[in-house]
């Protein structure tokens, strides 16, 4: 459910930040699915090569089918999609909430709207800390929550 420009500027900014709110969540919930369908075919293609060895009896079979389960797994777990997915949408939320606080007139918010936009700021900067993944020394995380949209500290956005 994307929304144009024209139809963001009719919904008012409660529900605007609802369905940024909104999205975020939706864009990590989409790339853990994701992510789980992988495993879930990389487990089914395992169970089958064992199957297929049972069948045939060959012990060398059941080696390949470890080995190849192994590789597969190794390799998802290596894959840096997972993260980038949840730092882009991480991003995407930074950039739409900052386009609609640019764009609200700050005398039309009520107490109620300035509750909510710091109850989604504080669920969605605690999901996407949680989201950051192991980082190499010196290197920031793809999906860091204190980094501005784009990614590197100090980049403009």
């Amino acid at each position: 459910m994307t929304m144009t420009n024209q139809d963001k500027s009719n919904e008012p900014v409660y529900r605007q930040l609802q369905l940024i709110h909104e999205r975020y969540f939706r864009d990590v919930a989409d790339a853990w699915a994701d992510s789980q369908s992988q495993c879930r075919n990389i487990q089914t293609e395992f169970e089958r090569g064992i199957e297929r060895a049972y069948q045939s009896q060959q012990p060398e079979q059941f080696r390949v089918a470890q080995d190849e389960y192994q590789q597969k797994v190794q390799s998802l777990y290596s894959n840096p999609t997972l993260p980038q997915q949840y730092a882009e949408a991480y991003d995407k939320y930074k950039a739409a909430l900052k386009q609609l606080i640019a764009e609200s007139d700050i005398n039309d918010l009520g107490f109620t709207d300035v509750r909510n936009l710091g109850q989604s700021l504080l669920s969605v900067s605690t999901t996407a800390m949680n989201l950051v993944g192991p980082v190499s020394p010196g290197a920031p995380a793809a999906s860091d929550p204190f980094s501005p949209p784009g990614g590197a500290p100090g980049a403009a956005a």
